[in-house]
């Protein structure tokens, strides 16, 4: 009868020198899995995408410049600075077509650590026993309601505190953050 090698040996020839593992089949196969977009159009212009998302984060930058969201200074010594990135999305028709391209700017927030970076989060959302109530009064005091959006609004409040974060990538003006 043949051996059968444990699965603890298996494991153990698997260690790199620097004592980390190797990645199991299935992490590996996910890793090299391409994730396939169903909006994808193999007809749309590259180029063309590419001009239309960077026309969206120019709008974005301009509207933070705008808005006085930041000032450019150094790191001071002792202080973190927070990564920032670019997300993109597109807004379409009833048809699903896509009528504009979208990028916000966004710190990275999730590296902040509680006690050192933040003390408290807040997120002013209306709850939804707060809209029935608001519905109810518009219905028993036969008002009219209407809604707004407004562009740009999460970047009109003001922090108390100092928050360093990096520049928009792709907009860096060297030695400031």
């Amino acid at each position: 009868m043949g051996r059968t090698r444990s699965r603890t040996k298996a494991r153990e020839r698997r260690r790199l020198d620097d004592g980390s593992t190797t990645m199991g089949g299935n992490l590996a196969f996910a890793a090299a899995s391409e994730i396939v977009n169903e909006d994808y159009h193999l007809t749309e212009d590259e180029n063309e995408v590419r001009a239309e998302r960077k026309k969206a984060k120019d709008a974005e930058y301009q509207a933070h410049m705008k808005n006085g969201t930041w000032e450019l200074t150094p790191l001071p010594k002792g202080e973190r600075c927070i990564s920032s990135g670019w997300v993109e999305s597109d807004k379409r028709d009833k048809d699903g077509v896509i009528v504009k391209r979208k990028a916000r700017f966004i710190a990275k927030g999730y590296s902040q650590e509680y006690g050192y970076d933040y003390l408290q989060t807040y997120a002013p959302v209306a709850s939804m026993t707060t809209i029935r109530l608001v519905l109810a009064l518009a219905c028993i005091l036969d008002l009219e309601l209407d809604n707004m959006d407004v562009d740009t609004a999460y970047l009109q409040s003001d922090l108390e505190e100092k928050v360093y974060i990096k520049q928009p990538p792709g907009y860096e003006n060297r030695y400031t953050v």
